[in-house]
């Protein structure tokens, strides 16, 4: 793990798991639907330029706000406080992708599965973008990926 590089496991992302900033919500919320193994869509701008992700659950906290969520109403304003009211009223005035998006933890091609591994426990995140030194989004890398590939390393004995 200290010496493979995150370029070896690497997988490109989909015009699918890429949205632009200036998408609406609903877009995004079409693609999570069509995608139900995907936790994060990562948002990029022009060239390709990582800007940041949304998260699924930004995106369902968007949904309950806009259509009002009867009696679970209030089980989602007692937790406002954990969610913070900024974000509780940026969610509710937004239309597009920009006005929610995350920022995104990500690696380089170059950068080795040890530091990416720590990185995903560190932030709690199972997907962490790859791109390169111009911030240019080239794919992703999952925990299972990394996991995988530490197992096939234990088998053949390699450290």
């Amino acid at each position: 793990m200290q010496k493979t590089k995150v370029s070896e496991i690497c997988q490109p992302c989909s015009q699918a798991n890429a949205v632009s900033e200036d998408d609406g919500i609903e877009a995004a919320i079409r693609r999570f639907a069509s995608q139900p193994e995907t936790h994060v869509l990562y948002v990029v701008g022009k060239g390709d330029q990582l800007k940041g992700l949304v998260k699924i659950r930004h995106l369902l906290n968007w949904v309950r706000l806009k259509i009002g969520v009867g009696q679970e109403r209030h089980d989602f304003t007692r937790g406002v406080e954990a969610f913070e009211a900024f974000e509780f009223l940026k969610l509710a005035q937004s239309n597009k992708i920009g006005d929610i998006v995350s920022t995104a933890v990500t690696v380089q091609g170059e950068d080795t599965l040890a530091h990416a591994l720590n990185l995903m426990a560190s932030e709690e995140v199972v997907e962490v973008a790859v791109v390169d030194k111009k911030k240019k989004l080239i794919g992703e890398i999952k925990l299972t990926d990394v996991m995988a590939r530490l197992l096939d390393m234990k088998k053949g004995g390699k450290k």
